[in-house]
Protein backbone atom coordinates (compact mmCIF):
# COMPACT_ATOMS: atom_id res chain seq x y z
CA UNK A 1 0.00 0.00 0.00
CA UNK A 2 1.74 3.45 -0.84
CA UNK A 3 1.43 5.40 1.73
CA UNK A 4 1.90 9.64 1.28
CA UNK A 5 4.45 11.31 3.87
CA UNK A 6 3.71 14.71 3.45
CA UNK A 7 6.29 17.02 5.10
CA UNK A 8 5.49 18.88 8.17
CA UNK A 9 5.54 22.34 9.17
CA UNK A 10 6.48 23.38 13.19
CA UNK A 11 5.48 19.58 14.14
CA UNK A 12 2.38 20.73 12.12
CA UNK A 13 0.75 18.07 8.95
CA UNK A 14 0.38 20.03 5.84
CA UNK A 15 -2.82 18.88 5.75
CA UNK A 16 -4.09 21.02 8.60
CA UNK A 17 -2.35 24.17 7.18
CA UNK A 18 -4.89 23.00 3.78
CA UNK A 19 -7.71 22.93 5.87
CA UNK A 20 -7.38 25.73 7.39
CA UNK A 21 -6.69 27.68 4.53
CA UNK A 22 -10.18 26.65 3.13
CA UNK A 23 -11.44 27.61 5.85
CA UNK A 24 -9.60 31.21 5.98
CA UNK A 25 -11.03 31.31 2.49
CA UNK A 26 -14.80 31.02 2.74
CA UNK A 27 -14.12 33.21 6.38
CA UNK A 28 -12.88 36.07 4.43
CA UNK A 29 -15.46 35.86 1.61
CA UNK A 30 -18.49 35.48 4.15
CA UNK A 31 -17.27 38.14 6.53
CA UNK A 32 -16.46 40.72 3.45
CA UNK A 33 -19.63 39.62 2.25
CA UNK A 34 -21.80 40.78 5.26
CA UNK A 35 -19.70 43.45 5.74
CA UNK A 36 -20.29 45.36 2.29
CA UNK A 37 -22.96 47.41 3.58
CA UNK A 38 -21.63 48.05 6.93
CA UNK A 39 -18.34 49.32 5.58
CA UNK A 40 -17.94 51.40 2.42
CA UNK A 41 -14.46 51.56 2.00
CA UNK A 42 -13.23 48.49 0.05
CA UNK A 43 -9.96 47.97 1.22
CA UNK A 44 -10.92 48.91 5.09
CA UNK A 45 -13.69 45.40 4.35
CA UNK A 46 -10.70 43.66 3.26
CA UNK A 47 -8.46 44.37 6.25
CA UNK A 48 -11.54 43.40 8.15
CA UNK A 49 -12.32 40.13 6.96
CA UNK A 50 -8.66 39.15 7.04
CA UNK A 51 -7.71 39.85 10.31
CA UNK A 52 -11.34 38.11 11.71
CA UNK A 53 -10.78 35.06 9.39
CA UNK A 54 -7.30 34.61 10.19
CA UNK A 55 -8.84 34.63 13.96
CA UNK A 56 -11.64 32.17 13.10
CA UNK A 57 -10.21 29.68 10.71
CA UNK A 58 -7.85 27.90 13.07
CA UNK A 59 -10.35 28.17 15.85
CA UNK A 60 -13.44 26.57 13.77
CA UNK A 61 -10.24 23.88 12.53
CA UNK A 62 -9.64 23.17 16.73
CA UNK A 63 -13.71 22.81 17.36
CA UNK A 64 -14.46 20.37 14.72
CA UNK A 65 -11.10 18.25 15.67
CA UNK A 66 -12.95 18.38 19.25
CA UNK A 67 -16.15 17.70 18.33
CA UNK A 68 -15.17 14.70 16.04
CA UNK A 69 -13.00 13.24 19.00
CA UNK A 70 -15.49 13.92 21.68
CA UNK A 71 -18.02 11.84 19.05
CA UNK A 72 -15.99 9.13 18.74
CA UNK A 73 -15.34 8.84 22.29
CA UNK A 74 -18.85 9.09 23.81
CA UNK A 75 -21.25 6.31 24.99
CA UNK A 76 -24.03 6.12 26.82
CA UNK A 77 -23.79 5.48 30.25
CA UNK A 78 -26.40 3.63 31.95
CA UNK A 79 -27.45 2.52 35.09
CA UNK A 80 -26.80 -1.13 36.18
CA UNK A 81 -29.71 -3.34 34.26
CA UNK A 82 -29.08 -7.42 35.04
CA UNK A 83 -30.86 -8.27 31.78
CA UNK A 84 -28.74 -5.88 29.50
CA UNK A 85 -25.46 -6.74 31.29
CA UNK A 86 -26.06 -10.55 30.48
CA UNK A 87 -27.28 -9.92 26.88
CA UNK A 88 -24.79 -7.79 25.58
CA UNK A 89 -21.45 -8.79 26.26
CA UNK A 90 -19.64 -6.61 23.97
CA UNK A 91 -21.48 -3.41 25.54
CA UNK A 92 -21.02 -3.82 28.90
CA UNK A 93 -19.15 -1.06 29.45
CA UNK A 94 -22.41 1.45 29.46
CA UNK A 95 -23.11 -0.50 32.88
CA UNK A 96 -19.50 -0.36 34.51
CA UNK A 97 -19.26 3.23 35.46
CA UNK A 98 -22.51 2.91 37.44
CA UNK A 99 -21.37 -0.23 39.07
CA UNK A 100 -17.80 1.91 40.49
CA UNK A 101 -19.37 5.32 41.09
CA UNK A 102 -22.46 3.94 42.86
CA UNK A 103 -20.45 1.41 44.91
CA UNK A 104 -23.40 -1.06 44.27
CA UNK A 105 -20.76 -3.99 45.06
CA UNK A 106 -19.34 -3.09 47.92
CA UNK A 107 -19.92 -5.28 50.64
CA UNK A 108 -21.47 -8.27 48.32
CA UNK A 109 -20.25 -11.79 48.90
CA UNK A 110 -18.77 -13.46 45.90
CA UNK A 111 -22.23 -15.69 45.63
CA UNK A 112 -24.44 -12.23 45.63
CA UNK A 113 -21.75 -11.08 42.91
CA UNK A 114 -22.26 -13.97 40.59
CA UNK A 115 -26.08 -14.00 41.16
CA UNK A 116 -26.31 -10.19 39.90
CA UNK A 117 -23.51 -10.31 37.25
CA UNK A 118 -23.14 -14.08 35.81
CA UNK A 119 -20.15 -16.30 35.63
CA UNK A 120 -16.80 -13.95 35.53
CA UNK A 121 -14.95 -14.24 32.19
CA UNK A 122 -11.92 -14.81 35.16
CA UNK A 123 -11.42 -16.49 38.66
CA UNK A 124 -8.58 -16.44 40.05
CA UNK A 125 -6.20 -15.15 43.37
CA UNK A 126 -9.62 -13.63 45.10
CA UNK A 127 -10.71 -11.36 41.93
CA UNK A 128 -13.24 -11.81 39.75
CA UNK A 129 -12.74 -10.33 36.12
CA UNK A 130 -15.83 -9.79 33.51
CA UNK A 131 -15.05 -8.42 30.01
CA UNK A 132 -16.90 -4.99 29.03
CA UNK A 133 -16.31 -5.29 25.59
CA UNK A 134 -14.28 -2.53 23.55
CA UNK A 135 -14.94 0.87 25.30
CA UNK A 136 -14.92 4.18 23.03
CA UNK A 137 -13.32 6.35 25.92
CA UNK A 138 -9.83 5.13 24.80
CA UNK A 139 -10.21 6.66 21.20
CA UNK A 140 -7.29 4.48 19.46
CA UNK A 141 -7.57 1.50 21.90
CA UNK A 142 -6.79 -1.94 20.34
CA UNK A 143 -7.50 -3.86 23.84
CA UNK A 144 -10.60 -4.43 25.48
CA UNK A 145 -11.89 -3.08 29.42
CA UNK A 146 -12.26 -5.20 32.33
CA UNK A 147 -14.12 -4.80 35.18
CA UNK A 148 -12.15 -6.33 38.40
CA UNK A 149 -13.69 -7.10 41.42
CA UNK A 150 -11.38 -7.73 44.23
CA UNK A 151 -12.40 -9.24 47.67
CA UNK A 152 -11.45 -9.14 51.40
CA UNK A 153 -12.89 -11.36 54.15
CA UNK A 154 -15.24 -12.65 51.63
CA UNK A 155 -16.58 -9.29 50.42
CA UNK A 156 -16.13 -7.01 47.80
CA UNK A 157 -13.62 -4.88 49.06
CA UNK A 158 -12.93 -2.64 45.78
CA UNK A 159 -14.74 -2.67 41.79
CA UNK A 160 -12.67 -0.75 39.23
CA UNK A 161 -12.22 -0.99 35.42
CA UNK A 162 -8.96 -1.54 33.42
CA UNK A 163 -7.56 -1.58 30.29
CA UNK A 164 -5.60 -5.19 29.16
Amino acid sequence: MLMLHLPQVFGISLEVYLIIGVLFAVHYFAIRWLLRKRVAEPGKRKLIAAVVSLVAAPVVYIGIALLVILSMTWYPKRDFDRAGWLADTEHRYEYADDLVDEQRLIGLSRAEVVAMLGEPTLDQNGQLTYYLGFSPRHLMSIDPDWLAIEFTDARVSRVHVYTS
